[in-house]
């Protein structure tokens, strides 16, 4: 189709006349619509409002059941707590009834019932608490000496209660080392021979089956290594430089005993005991130091014994 020919068309089709659309279309195309696409306002409205009243009411349903339940809680709280707390304090508070004594006082007891009360004697558990260095001195005599009290209580019972038994039977000594008194001793000083180490010592005497168990605290003790392990063991440790007097160095423990080593409790190696000297030049001379130094070192320190086995020793 030519050019000219397209405007000749279009020149026509916008001369021709639109025809005018009657006057009742409108009316006729609303008959037209089905009745179920009509929207009734008034319906509408009513069911909107019937559809907030029930949310309503759901929402106040579930206020009301959550303060009655709060309600409930707050006054079994009061009514049973404080009655609970007052009878304990009462209970606590409560002063103890007054010790009747008799009127005539007991008749004497025999010898063979003092011995058998003696026998009878309730066996006191030990229990398990950590202490530190100082009290761990104060401890070692007490143990010497209940452990010696309490075998010289033991004896007379079983000599008593052994003749009612069997007459012709002899009762066996026990073992020296079990009878002995039992020292679990714990000490810590500055190397003898390096300032910047410092030497554990746990000691035990008397009877133990079993070896003392030594924990060292990694963030105290930057390394540490074992010197010595027969009924004394020596450990030689080196500190970290952020170490506090109050940190935990290390905790030994001996079945129900415990000690624990801090800080504060590292001695200079001149305040150190004498068992403590010897022990750590004894085993600076098994690890090499020079016998000189040694016996140099345990001649001023009046171990005359450890000083002339070291120069025996420089001499061969």
């Amino acid at each position: 189709m030519t050019t000219k020919r397209k405007a000749e068309l279009q020149r026509k089709l916008a001369l021709a006349p639109v025809p005018k659309p009657p006057a009742d279309l409108a009316d006729r195309i609303k008959g037209e619509i089905p009745k179920q696409l009509l929207v009734d306002t008034a319906k509408e409205r009513a069911r909107f409002r019937q559809a907030v009243a029930f949310n309503v009411r759901v929402a106040a349903s579930i206020l009301l059941l959550v303060s009655s339940v709060y309600l409930a809680l707050h006054l079994l709280s009061r009514k049973f707590g404080p009655r609970e707390m007052a009878s304990t304090a009462v209970t606590e508070t409560a002063p103890a009834a007054p010790v009747v004594l008799p009127a005539t006082p007991p008749p004497p007891m025999s010898t063979e019932a003092k011995a058998e009360a003696k026998a009878r004697k309730p066996i006191v558990v030990a229990e398990s608490r950590r202490e530190t260095l100082d009290e761990a001195g104060a401890k070692t005599q007490t143990e010497e000496t209940t452990d010696s009290v309490t075998m010289t209580a033991q004896a007379p019972a079983v000599a008593a209660s052994a003749p009612a038994a069997a007459p012709l039977a002899v009762a066996a000594p026990m073992p020296a080392a079990k009878t002995a008194a039992r020292v679990f001793d714990v000490e810590a000083s500055a190397a003898p021979f390096d300032a910047g180490k410092q030497i554990v010592r746990v000691s035990l005497d008397g009877y133990y089956d079993t070896a003392p168990e030594v924990a060292f605290n990694d963030d105290a003790v930057a390394s540490w290594h074992t010197l010595a392990s027969d009924r004394t063991w020596l450990y030689e440790i080196t500190l970290r430089p952020q170490t506090g007097a109050n940190d935990v160095v290390a905790t030994a423990r001996v079945g129900s005993s415990e000690r624990v080593i801090r800080r504060g409790d590292l001695r200079p190696w001149s305040e150190a005991s004498r068992r403590m000297k010897a022990a750590s030049l004894a085993a600076a001379l098994d690890a090499g130091v020079p016998p000189k130094d040694v016996a140099a070192k345990a001649r001023a320190a009046g171990l005359d014994d450890l000083a002339a086995a070291a120069e025996a020793r420089a001499k061969h």
